[in-house]
């Protein structure tokens, strides 16, 4: 696989913000065998117009981005049968699409989510699935590595929320607005004052801005059972 340079964008005068972004991509599995370079004086953070972007280079000798000593532990204890999930495409959180909106539609997928954020996760997850096949390449016999793509699932309930009994793809169902069209700002978060929860959360893929709601996880459960978005499936 080629060198990867991808663009990661970073408010300006936004230190929390920033902290918020190196916090949530560590929690989503984006922390190992990956360098975000954040300082200003460094000479590879660069600005354009009033949002400076942090440069991120993976080239193919990058390590798995997930360390899978704690699934080869499993199956030197028994384990027959794991599911392994990738990342969610994070570029279709509201707190990302509001904290980090752009003005420029190149910056957009055609599902509305932005594209830096989303290839990020796309290249962790392929890393990811070549790691899983490998390790079950070397338990052929009687252990069974499920990857659950978590991503094309997600993606395709934004891009069609009605396929999956929703009604909302990029709407929060527990939030406020005055800042952007998500119902989501930062300043009246879920639980804070300000704030409000929807009397239809069924109809909701996004709960808070970050976390899914029971309807969505039904669905991915679902379909993880099924195989429609798990290889192979569950129950197959």
């Amino acid at each position: 696989m080629p060198e990867l340079l991808q663009q990661l964008p970073v408010r300006r005068r936004r230190v929390r913000g920033q902290r918020l972004q190196r916090a949530a991509l560590r929690r989503h599995g984006h922390g190992r065998g990956q360098k975000l370079r954040a300082r200003d004086r460094r000479p590879d953070r660069k600005r354009r117009g009033g949002t400076y972007h942090l440069q991120h280079n993976i080239s193919s000798s990058s390590p798995p981005p997930t360390d899978l000593n704690a699934l080869q532990t499993l199956i030197e204890l028994g384990a027959v049968d794991v599911v392994v999930p990738g990342v969610l495409p994070i570029g279709c959180f509201p707190l990302y699409l509001t904290l980090y909106q752009s003005s420029s539609k190149d910056d957009y997928d055609e599902i509305g989510c932005l594209k830096s954020f989303n290839n990020l996760s796309s290249y962790h997850n392929e890393l990811l699935k070549q790691a899983v096949a490998g390790l079950q390449s070397k338990h052929a016999a009687g252990v069974r590595l499920m990857y659950a793509d978590l991503y094309a699932q997600v993606a395709d309930m934004v891009r069609s929320p009605e396929t999956f009994g929703l009604k909302y793809g990029l709407k929060v169902c527990c939030g406020a607005g005055g800042q952007g069209s998500y119902n989501y700002n930062n300043n009246a978060r879920c639980g804070m004052s300000g704030s409000s929860a929807c009397g239809d959360p069924e109809k909701y893929l996004v709960w808070d801005g970050i976390h899914l709601t029971d309807a969505a996880y039904r669905s991915i459960a679902d379909a993880w059972l099924k195989g429609t978005y798990c290889s192979p499936g569950i129950l197959r």
